[in-house]
């Protein structure tokens, strides 16, 4: 009978591992191009929008732009992503963060890979610097 029991929880906490191996993290990049400060900014509004997500703010001024994603099936719960748009000369430089809502599963790297793909129609010479 404790053999079945240990068992049982060894079988749970290894699913439970993996569940919490699978979820979704945070992901953020920088991304720089030679473009002006003010094309790229309207080229992120424009690749949030291709992407799927709803601009909830957007400050030229700022450089910030925020956005959500609604996930299916799950009211109130969204994927959150956040841009900043920096002018550093000679390159102008925009700063990514994707946030997905708690245990969430999936990559959200893709979403990040698809959003620079959206920037890259607009924006040819935006080049990944880094991402984590």
């Amino acid at each position: 009978m404790k053999i079945k029991q240990l068992a049982l929880q060894v079988c749970a906490l290894l699913f439970f591992s993996i569940f919490v191996i699978s979820c979704a993290t945070t992901t953020s990049g920088l991304l720089r191009s030679a473009n002006s400060y003010e094309q790229v900014f309207r080229a992120c509004n424009q690749a949030v929008s291709e992407v799927n997500f709803g601009v909830t703010s957007s400050d030229i001024q700022s450089g910030f732009i925020a956005a959500e994603l609604a996930v299916v099936g799950e009211p109130g719960n969204a994927v959150h992503m956040s841009i900043s748009v920096i002018q550093a000369s000679p390159d102008t430089k925009v700063e990514v963060s994707i946030v997905p809502p708690p245990l969430s599963i999936g990559n959200i790297k893709t979403i990040f890979n698809n959003f620079t793909k959206a920037l890259k129609k607009r924006v040819p010479d935006i080049e990944v610097v880094s991402v984590k």
